[in-house]
């Protein structure tokens, strides 16, 4: 009786272990991936950059804005960040001789993507004021510049 006590006892302590081995696996994989949209003022941003800063000196990890103002980090790092936002500056664009590709009929260029410029504040970590906390696993955070 005592050996069958013995395995038993092995044996439910091999199950137990071998299921919180996977639970810890399974919570460790989970990357943080973070989504959102970002605006300013309420207007979607149709460009620029997204990045996520570490307080803790790891790496900052970005994004390109999409045309309709959505973002994705693949790879976040997690805990709190700070984030900064970026957009091009608007250029200046030269007409184009008429028949060019992208030229309309009277020779000037067609429409680009406007960019919608934010407050140089947003692009720097130490004055953004933007914080967000990443988890585990796929979360939204959309960003609304003021």
């Amino acid at each position: 009786m005592n050996g069958l006590n013995v395995r038993h006892g092995k044996l439910v302590a091999g199950m137990l272990l071998g299921l919180a081995l996977t639970v810890v696996a399974g919570c460790g994989g989970q990357k943080p991936k973070v989504t959102g949209k970002v605006s300013y003022k309420g207007t979607p941003l149709v460009n620029g950059t997204v990045t996520f800063h570490p307080k803790a000196g790891d790496r900052a990890a970005g994004a390109t804005i999409q045309a309709d103002g959505t973002y994705r980090i693949d790879d976040a790092p997690l805990g709190d960040v700070t984030i900064t936002v970026d957009t091009p500056r608007p250029a200046a664009t030269p007409p184009m001789p008429p028949g060019t590709p992208g030229a309309d009929r009277m020779g000037g260029p067609m429409a680009p993507k406007k960019s919608v410029p934010v407050p140089p504040q947003y692009k720097d970590p130490a004055a953004s004021g933007l914080t967000y906390t990443v988890k585990p696993g796929e979360q939204t955070y959309d960003i609304d510049l003021k």
